[in-house]
């Protein structure tokens, strides 16, 4: 499960908006450097957008950019909620589409993530009690069309102290598969969060710097591999870039361009250091 997901899930606020925050055209800005873009529902809702289409123009090394046939394409429900995207890159290694669904509860809460793409698909499941993530379930489908239960978790949640909530994750009816502190409740201090595998005891720890209200800094070890992620934001509290460090090294720049009256997103700037490429992804 993704860690800001379950940060949200056990209460704490480590990426999200606050009150004074709710303006932001981008939610969860870390999620971009997976491949993965989130928008605030209110502001799509409040525009009425039931779908955001954006094209990829591309420059290699020291090239000009070249308008290509990819695109990203986004669909709202009515409130504002991402139900469904499909990208698109045709100038990677192999040309293919990548099509993700999203499905919610009454609550708002996200249910069912299914993602497609050449080699197949898969499926998360979630189940709630009490407000509370409490079990999740994984399919992979193959591409012959039957698909297959590949995981399934039960989430345990122990109050440390007023600051910390501890989080097992077994296996459905079985064993420990993970286990996960979170420390740290106000987004104006520190938070940081500890995720321990099993049987390995691989462990990583995260940890959330924040000023303002805004998360600044992230900084993730492992056994090999450190990270670290620096946010900026401009006068009207929108994510303005978004480096990435992988042991040391710069591995992803992100920028985000915002139009001068609507302040409606515009355009996204990818850079790769390693490839020597910059995608612009204009909506």
């Amino acid at each position: 499960m993704q860690l800001v997901r379950l940060a949200f899930q056990l209460g704490l606020i480590l990426l999200g908006s606050t009150s004074s925050l709710e303006a932001q055209w981008v939610v969860n800005p870390e999620n971009w450097l997976k491949g993965e873009c989130s928008f605030n529902p209110d502001r799509v809702a409040n525009l009425n957008l039931d779908s955001l289409k954006g094209h990829y123009y591309v420059r290699n090394g020291n090239g000009v950019f070249q308008k290509t046939s990819g695109f990203l394409v986004l669909y709202f429900t009515s409130e504002g909620r991402t139900r469904k995207t499909t990208c698109y890159k045709p100038y990677q290694a192999w040309s293919d589409s990548l099509t993700q669904s999203f499905l919610y509860d009454t609550e708002g809460r996200l249910i069912e993530h299914q993602q497609e793409d050449r080699l197949g698909y898969s499926q998360q499941v979630f189940d709630y009690k009490a407000g509370r993530l409490t079990a999740e379930r994984q399919y992979i489908g193959l591409i012959h069309g039957n698909s297959m239960l590949t995981n399934a978790y039960d989430h345990h949640y122990r109050t440390v102290d007023a600051s910390t909530l501890e989080l097992t994750t077994t296996y459905s009816h079985g064993s420990v598969f993970q286990k996960t502190i979170l420390r740290g409740r106000a987004t104006a201090h520190d938070s940081v969060v500890t995720q321990v595998r099993y049987p390995s005891l691989d462990s990583t720890t995260t940890t959330y710097q924040f000023a303002s209200e805004q998360v600044m800094r992230i900084h993730r070890r492992s056994t090999n591999r450190e990270e670290r992620v620096e946010l900026t934001y401009d006068a009207n509290n929108e994510i303005e870039s978004i480096k990435q460090w992988v042991n040391g090294l710069l591995n992803q720049e992100i920028q985000f361009i915002y139009a001068e009256v609507s302040r409606r997103i515009s355009s996204v700037v990818f850079f790769s250091p390693a490839q020597q490429r910059m995608e612009i992804l204009t909506f």
